[in-house]
């Protein structure tokens, strides 16, 4: 296994310097190809580039999508890059008040934080150390588009793509003048929003740059659950011959956040606390989390001949964060009137490095037009974490409260337990090809291959519960796709796709041990046809995508009777799902006037899944979900809508509703969630008289629905619900120049 990394990473290195040796290189070809290849720019609304990593006319992709362009962004007062992916079909975002939000797509559940879904942005990807995501490194209000591609996508980008990928597109710098935007917020719970973005060229036809910059602040809708984040994002574009561009950008965000307490769960599903006592901070009053993050990259763009580019990204990132709060389960006891719960204390700083060369090449073989890409890839990640923990004696469930009273048995006796003190190396090495070529002139096959081979190494320094000790570990795996594409007309085309993926299984930094490198990666196969359709003179879209997927070798934390906890795998998944997207523009009758409707299914059952964990008085416990259905993910999710602008006088207003179905709390499906519809409206003013001025007002919850939008449970039963997010007034000044 190790020698096959070897190799993998020599063949890399020749890669790159051949790479190195393009840019070196003049490149001569016609006049015609010094012209500047128009199909590079994103922001063509039909071109679609993240689903093949090549541009692609949107009739001509294969997968289930959704892009999300900057102006539906704003349309919908979007405050961070979370409440971007709110509507979209088959995608739920457990919204607590965690600042790192999970989530789901196709009804595929995490391990760990995001560890099956993957994010990128610039196409450059955004894991942690542990194969986490987050959310907090996207600069939001610098956001050109979002690509989100449900489905496996391993074959394409590696690791974590299991459920899909979302791809947050930077504005490129305006070339020919100067353009900007200023937007002042302010909301409920004294929300205090500042953010600008400024370019235009710096140096005529050769450089051209933009900058963006964020400070937010607010006291959140629960007690101790305050935010104050900035950051600040800067995009620079060198044309350095009429064939060869670099974009460079830096990103920096520093994001602080307290964190409210979940609500308990009875074993009957019934809620501990209501009224005014939910929105108390019962547990860890001073429970919060932190995250600095630096982020330099670049993208180098050549164009060798009139068929041939290559497409070199470089990536290196520093981040700092830490959590101190609750962490596990909630042990309720109503007899004492007690609630017990575990608090833990992370640190972590990591360093990552990331290079990939990828080579994409037109040409026509027997008349029909070919498009082959091969690229390779390394990522580097290097961290250094502390984990500690409170308690009395290191007993879970420690830390007691009397519910009624307020009393804190044992605060303050609680002890510390150094409990790691790690450093860890990470390698990612990969190799990827796809060959996309026209069968006829209205069907395209599309085959693709990747290899991924990842390594981790860490070492552990002797603390209060462990001994010293060094864990290492390798893995290797291919990830191949295929699909075909059957353009009927201009408007109307069908697709048939096969996909796999696949994750390491070697779970986060902290609970890394022996075990895991015997751990398989977990595989999904995935299976899906789809159509899109312009129907009306284009006056109205649609989009439909049946699908079925299946997940083995599923990564389970379980306890063994040496009181530690142990990872294995379980059983398989299946999902069975549908997903559309329609969009009805009535421009023509009535200037501004337009509907939508999203809709997302998805069946999510375990199949001979079981498991064995020791429970403390009881013994050796065999639990068996099969055929139980998948809790965190409902079954039925909606968003539905109507947007109207009268360009001539300025005004417009925009209401939608997002309605998410109830799902199984437990993996023994003893208990359900709560469905909930949220109703949403903007009105919005651009006085014609006042060029590039806008003011807008959003109000999010208009019924102000008591809901609960996260709820968790284990194989105990139900544990703890978040309330969502009440009655939100959101009111914006924007200048744009």
């Amino acid at each position: 296994m190790k020698s096959n990394y070897n190799i993998l990473r020599k063949i890399l290195t020749a890669v790159l310097v051949l790479c190195l040796l393009f840019v070196s290189m003049p490149v001569f070809a016609d006049e015609d190809a010094k012209e500047e290849d128009k199909s590079s720019v994103y922001v063509l609304e039909n071109v679609v580039i993240t689903a093949n990593r090549m541009e692609t006319d949107i009739m001509d992709v294969p997968a289930s999508l959704s892009i999300i362009d900057q102006k539906e962004i704003e349309e919908r007062g979007v405050l961070n890059a979370r409440q971007v992916l709110d509507g979209i079909p088959n995608v739920r975002v457990e919204q607590d008040m965690d600042s790192s939000p999970q989530i789901y797509m196709r009804g595929v559940p995490h391990f760990h934080n995001n560890n099956n879904i993957l994010v990128l942005m610039d196409g450059i990807p955004l894991l942690t150390a542990n194969d986490e995501v987050n959310m907090d490194r996207i600069p939001f209000y610098n956001i050109d588009r979002v690509e989100v591609i449900r489905g496996p996508v391993s074959a394409l980008y590696g690791r974590n793509g299991v459920s899909g990928v979302i791809n947050y597109i930077t504005k490129d710098p305006p070339q020919d003048e100067v353009e900007g935007k200023v937007n002042i917020t302010i909301g409920s719970d004294y929300l205090n929003q500042s953010a600008f973005s400024v370019g235009g060229p710096v140096i005529e036809r050769k450089s051209s740059m933009s900058v963006g910059g964020i400070f937010d602040t607010g006291d959140g809708w629960r007690e101790n659950t305050e935010h104050k984040a900035r950051g600040l994002f800067v995009k620079n574009k060198l044309m350095l011959s009429n064939d060869t561009d670099i974009l460079l950008h830096f990103n920096r965000h520093e994001n602080e956040q307290n964190l409210g307490s979940p609500v308990p769960l009875r074993a009957d599903n019934t809620l501990l606390f209501t009224g005014d006592a939910q929105e108390s901070c019962w547990d860890v009053p001073d429970a919060r989390k932190f995250d600095n993050n630096t982020l330099f990259a670049a993208t180098l763009n050549q164009k060798l001949t009139q068929s041939t580019k290559l497409q070199t990204k470089f990536k290196y990132g520093h981040e700092n964060r830490g959590y101190y709060g609750q962490m596990g389960g909630i042990d309720l006891d109503e007899e004492n009137h007690t609630i017990g719960w575990s608090v833990i204390e992370l640190n972590s700083e990591e360093d990552s490095y990331f290079v990939e060369p990828q080579l994409t090449w037109k040409s026509v073989i027997a008349g029909r037009e070919n498009r082959f890409l091969i690229g390779g890839s390394y990522e580097r990640i290097e961290a250094d974490d502390l984990t500690g923990w409170y308690g009395d004696e290191f007993q879970w469930d420690s830390w007691r409260v009397n519910y009624l009273t307020g009393d804190r048995g044992n605060r303050n006796e609680k002890l510390f337990w150094q409990s790691g003190d790690t450093t860890t190396r990470s390698d990612y090495v990969a190799a990827f090809m796809q060959d996309e070529f026209d069968v006829t002139t209205k069907a395209t096959l599309s085959l693709g291959l990747r290899y991924d081979t990842f390594f981790r190494e860490t070492l552990y320094r002797a603390t209060d519960t462990g001994e010293a000790a060094k864990v290492k570990g390798d893995k290797d795996h291919f990830s191949p796709k295929a699909s075909i594409n059957y353009k009927w007309t201009d408007s109307i085309s069908t697709y048939a796709t096969y996909a796999h993926a696949f994750n390491p299984n070697f779970g986060p930094i902290w609970m890394y041990n022996e075990d895991y490198t015997f751990m398989d990666p977990e595989i999904v196969n995935s299976y899906e046809v789809g159509i899109r359709a312009g129907l009306l003179d284009r006056l109205l879209l649609v989009s439909m995508s049946p699908f079925f997927m299946k997940r083995e070798n599923i990564l389970v934390m379980v306890s063994g009777d040496d009181g530690q906890s142990h990872p294995d795998t379980a059983g398989q998944q299946e999902i069975v799902g549908l997903e559309m997207e329609s969009n009805l523009n009535l421009d023509k009758f009535l200037d501004g006037l337009s509907f939508f409707f999203n809709y997302g299914y998805a069946q999510s059952e375990w199949k001979d899944f079981q498991y064995e964990s020791y429970v403390w008085g009881t013994g050796w416990v065999t639990y068996d979900w099969s055929g139980k259905n998948v809790q965190v993910m409902p079954e039925h999710n909606f968003s539905t809508g109507m947007k109207y602008f009268n360009s001539d006088k300025g005004y417009g207003f925009n209401i939608w509703y997002d309605y998410m179905g109830e799902w199984w709390v437990d993996p023994a499906n003893t208990c359900k969630s709560e469905a909930y519809g949220l109703l949403n409206a903007r009105i919005y003013y651009e006085p014609p008289r006042i060029k590039g001025l806008g003011v807008s007002c959003t109000v999010k919850n208009i019924a102000d629905k008591k809901y609960y939008a996260y709820w968790s449970g284990n194989e105990e039963g139900p544990e703890s619900a978040y309330p969502g997010e009440p009655l939100t007034v959101i009111g914006s000044v924007s200048m744009y120049f």
